[in-house]
């Protein structure tokens, strides 16, 4: 059961994880030692094998893309407002790309994506909105786009501070 509940309170850390995840995950959870870390990891390593966008990007040719940008900074945004943009997405590889899934790191964040096959040379997007209104300070939302890439995901992310609205202190 305690493999369970640090599974469910550490996939959000091994998601955005840039360095060595069980690293992140012991340090996460300071209850979790080695071996149970290390089955954590295997058992989400698993289930991003099973995952069907992952293995549909992976059936398509890979190609190659350029982004807008990888990181937005709103800078301020009051408690309570929409943080929205529209990552922009440029297909400079030989074959189509299919974006197969986007994903926020919680229910604050709602995408929407170009679901038809983008030609080479054509363009696509993500649109991303962030709810603001159960956050304070300091944000950093990442965004996980899955598509018949070589690496098969890319992290695109909203950062800036949500601050309280005035009025409201």
């Amino acid at each position: 059961m305690r493999l369970l509940i640090s599974l469910c309170l550490l996939c959000h850390t091994l998601c955005s994880a840039q360095s060595d995840p069980q690293k992140q995950v012991r340090r996460a959870a300071h209850t979790l030692d080695e071996a149970d870390a290390a089955k954590v990891l295997a058992y989400i390593y698993h289930l991003n094998a099973r995952d069907p966008a992952i293995k549909q990007a992976e059936d398509l040719p890979p190609t190659s893309v350029s982004w807008s940008s990888l990181e937005v900074d709103f800078d301020h945004e009051d408690q309570g407002a929409p943080v929205e943009h529209i990552f922009v997405v440029t297909n400079t590889g030989t074959s189509a790309l299919r974006i197969t899934n986007v994903a926020g790191a919680c229910a604050c964040i709602k995408t929407e994506w170009s679901m038809s096959y983008i030609q080479p040379g054509e363009h696509g997007y993500v649109s991303v909105v962030f709810a603001t209104h159960d956050r304070l300070g300091p944000q950093r939302q990442p965004i996980t786009v899955t598509m018949n890439t070589t690496p098969s995901q890319q992290v695109l992310a909203l950062i800036g501070e949500v601050v309280l609205k005035l009025g409201n202190q």
